[in-house]
């Protein structure tokens, strides 16, 4: 190779690698979501794999069981709305999963809305006092995405050297 030709390939490396973060940190966004909807929606977990219990809450065991609905295991699906509100933003410069719409913290006496809630790629997080371990990425979790990422990249670099 020339010095002329790797010159010429560097520049196209250097104008194609923020399209190659961008791709990688898209799928890492999107898997992510895929991950915690499945583990909590579908399969009832937390991140740890054990259990999101049953309800504790009597008065809303009563709302539940007055609507026809169970309240052994609980379930994040009765309206579709929570699950509607995770959503990946994959903004440039922004990568993020999080929960769309304001919210308001049912503890707090002032009734004042919270902004869009970031979820955690962390173990866990204390939300209104109590530890909350569902929407969180576990250390499996962490390494497969990274790793999956670290394939994407390595292709996109490859195929912009045309050594692919």
């Amino acid at each position: 190779m020339t010095p002329e030709e790797f010159s010429i390939r560097m520049d196209l490396l250097a104008d194609a690698l923020p399209n190659a973060v961008d791709k990688a940190m898209r799928f890492a966004v999107e898997e992510s979501q895929t991950i915690i909807q499945e583990r909590v929606f579908n399969l009832n977990e937390k991140v740890d794999g054990s259990s999101l219990g049953a309800y504790k809450s009597e008065s809303y065991k009563k709302w539940r069981e007055s609507k026809g609905l169970q309240t052994s295991v609980r379930d994040f699906q009765v309206n579709g709305n929570l699950l509607r509100s995770i959503k990946a933003n994959t903004s440039v410069g922004n990568y993020s999963l999080e929960f769309v719409g304001s919210q308001k913290n049912p503890r707090s006496k002032s009734g004042k809305e919270t902004p869009n809630a970031v979820i955690g790629f962390g173990l866990e997080e204390r939300l209104y006092g109590k530890r909350r371990t569902a929407f969180y990425l576990n250390e499996n979790d962490i390494n497969n995405i990274t790793e999956q990422v670290n394939e994407i990249y390595t292709n996109e670099v490859k195929a912009i050297l045309g050594t692919k």
